[in-house]
């Protein structure tokens, strides 16, 4: 009898730990998944000036094929424009440069002679860059189909809160402010291509800069 009451209170605290909405679905995976955890890392080393751990990263973002959304396809609702990224981190290859730029003269990236890779081969990530102002949200809007990945990553480790809604199938997804992570993601599916709805919360004294990334 105690072995199984003992089996219970496992099972009990073992389901205790996953969250109680079901806004984060599956995790994301592949190269989004790669590029979130390399956004993580270009952060941590910018924001502690590692120049040796930024130049790892410049060599890692020649295997990720980050590009713009198409025209037209991403929308920035509320405000009608974005704000300036000047003094915010981007997680991008050319943000990097700049940034090492700034530091020093001449960096090299040892360890890897295919300097100039090409992307053309490996799966694209479309992103765009925003900043988000002190305790405000920002609206945006994309269109999509059929199995949809969304990452969401911001410049600091902080609370952020997200809201995905599709408008046209009923989904309605809602990550709150409660991990200090700066990092949200979800998982879903569309029937048909239609409008994508992402609202991002800033709790935060000061505005932050985030990349919302798909596949």
């Amino acid at each position: 009898m105690k072995s199984i009451i003992r089996l219970f209170l496992f099972i009990f605290l073992l389901l205790s730990g996953i969250p109680s909405y079901a806004q984060e679905q599956d995790e994301i995976q592949g190269k989004l998944a790669e590029y979130r955890d390399l956004c993580v890392m270009i952060r941590e080393s910018v924001t502690s000036n590692d120049l040796d751990e930024i130049a790892n990263c410049i060599g890692f973002m020649r295997y990720v094929n980050l590009k713009d959304f198409e025209p037209g396809v991403f929308k920035f609702v509320q405000p009608s424009k974005n704000g300036s990224l000047d003094g915010h981190i981007q997680f991008t290859n050319d943000y990097l440069n700049q940034f090492l730029e700034v530091k020093m003269e001449e960096v090299r990236v040892e360890g890897d002679e295919h300097v100039t890779r090409s992307t053309a081969a490996i799966p694209p990530i479309f992103a765009v860059h925003s900043v988000i102002p002190a305790q405000r949200t920002c609206i945006y809007e994309y269109e999509g189909s059929n199995h949809m990945e969304l990452l969401v990553v911001c410049e600091k480790a902080q609370k952020l809160g997200v809201k995905v809604d599709v408008a046209s199938e009923g989904i309605h997804h809602q990550c709150p402010n409660t991990k200090a992570d700066g990092i949200r993601q979800f998982v879903w599916m569309m029937k048909k291509e239609g409008k994508v709805r992402v609202s991002i919360t800033n709790p935060g004294k000061e505005a932050v800069s985030v990349v919302i990334a798909s596949n």
